[in-house]
């Protein structure tokens, strides 16, 4: 299980991290893939990891997504793959301040976004 932690990593990754030490933390190639928005941005799909990275122009993270079925916890909380509103709740207990979006809840301070499917904890992007 990967730990998110909010000053700035999931697991092995943290934001700002270098291209040699991403690649050699994840098991899976990257495809690499460029978003059409921001031409000096690139995404990297680590398909196998369950992870994307928004990656910078000169190599360092900027984004972390990390998809089911990986198994990922915020102070204890397992977030994927479990009920949005039972996960915000515990959260928010936990003194988290989560705030309800259209993609799912928004953690202004921490820049952390669990993405709902469904009423599940889809994904989280942190950055």
């Amino acid at each position: 299980m990967w730990i998110l932690n909010p000053s700035g990593s999931i697991g092995p990754l943290r934001i700002g991290m270098a291209e040699i030490d991403y690649i050699t933390a994840l098991q899976s190639k990257p495809e690499l893939f460029r978003r059409s928005s921001n031409p000096d941005q690139n995404i990297l799909d680590f398909d196998e990891d369950f992870v994307h990275l928004e990656i910078l122009r000169y190599g360092t993270i900027s984004k972390i997504s990390v998809f089911r079925p990986r198994e990922v916890s915020l102070s204890g909380v397992q977030i994927l793959n479990n009920p949005l509103n039972t996960v915000g709740y515990e959260l928010i207990k936990l003194g988290f301040n989560f705030v309800r979006v259209d993609a799912g809840l928004w953690n202004e301070a921490n820049r952390i976004l669990l993405v709902e499917v469904d009423g599940i904890v889809d994904g989280i992007e942190l950055g």
